[in-house]
């Protein structure tokens, strides 16, 4: 669900958002074996996700 998101060029994210520090959060995630850390990093990135700078995905009707 995450990887949506990730880059503004996916097909599945309609609301063409990217942020640099949540891609940076998610390729680190994929980097990372120790399981902590992963879940630690992918925890950043969807507070990314959902702070300020927040990805609004608007209403198809």
């Amino acid at each position: 669900m995450l990887d949506t998101f990730r880059y503004r060029s996916f097909a599945t994210n309609v609301s063409c958002w990217e942020h640099p520090t949540y891609q940076d959060f998610l390729r680190k995630s994929d980097n990372e074996i120790d399981v902590e850390k992963r879940r630690e990093y992918m925890h950043r990135a969807r507070r990314v996700l959902n702070g300020r700078n927040a990805c609004y995905i608007p209403a198809l009707l």
